[in-house]
């Protein structure tokens, strides 16, 4: 693959570098088998993980943007697959200099703001993948709060919001819209929504774009059409 004028030529093995990290080693990173992981850190330390090399100039990267997701509790028995996409999309941020900043939720008051900075640590990597509240379903606590990072944080101001939902939640509240509205006017904000394994009728009232993928046997199919989103955004 290739960004701009930045190519992957091979694989090496070497010092832990998120950026280089082959798709493989976060899967390991995220297994919920604690012998697998504990491999993973094991040679992390002795500098003996796979990377990938690149050649070529780096282009600059796209805006920053809030990865707003669901941890109710149906998202339970897929969160390998949730922790492949977040892990995938933190590496494709670094990949392309862009801000990151996570929102797990789940029912009303459930969520959290994880920002790992530039460079998160393992430990910080592995608690956000593991995190998630598995209750009900109220996204719109954590999209106002997106929304507030954006329009609060010098670092954000030109960042878009990146939804994930597997289920069905209330419409919008009238004041969510406005202040979404006001988003896009003043700051040109976007919102994608990725919808897993099911249709939402309620992400069309308040995206900009709705992708769906209704997979459940495939974690790459997931995982390659919420990479398509982020890629083309």
């Amino acid at each position: 693959m290739s960004s701009g004028q930045h190519y992957f030529t091979h694989y090496e093995r070497g010092s832990l570098d998120l950026e280089r990290l082959a798709d493989q080693e976060y899967l390991y990173l995220a297994s919920d088998v604690s012998e697998i992981r504990l491999s993973f850190f094991a040679r992390a330390i002795d500098g003996d993980v796979l990377l990938k090399h690149y050649e070529g100039e780096d282009e600059l990267g796209k805006g920053p943007f809030v990865f707003v997701y669901d941890t109710s509790g149906s998202i339970r028995p897929y969160r390998n697959i949730l922790a492949a996409i977040i892990l995938s999309l933190l590496k494709a941020a670094r990949e392309e200099n862009r801000r990151f900043v996570a929102i797990p939720f789940s029912g009303p008051d459930d969520f959290q703001v994880f920002d790992p900075g530039p460079d998160p640590t393992p430990e910080q990597l592995l608690e956000l993948v593991r995190f998630g509240y598995w209750g009900g379903t109220e996204p719109y606590q954590p999209l106002e709060a997106a929304l507030k990072i954006i329009n609060t944080d010098e670092s954000m101001q030109k960042a878009d919001v990146l939804f994930l939902t597997d289920g069905e939640f209330a419409p919008p509240p009238e004041e969510f819209l406005r202040n979404l509205a006001k988003a896009r006017k003043d700051i040109g904000v976007s919102l994608v929504s990725l919808v897993l394994f099911a249709t939402n009728e309620m992400c069309d009232l308040f995206s900009d774009r709705v992708v769906s993928a209704m997979r459940l046997d495939d974690r790459g199919s997931v995982r390659m059409a919420f990479e398509d989103v982020f890629r083309r955004w």
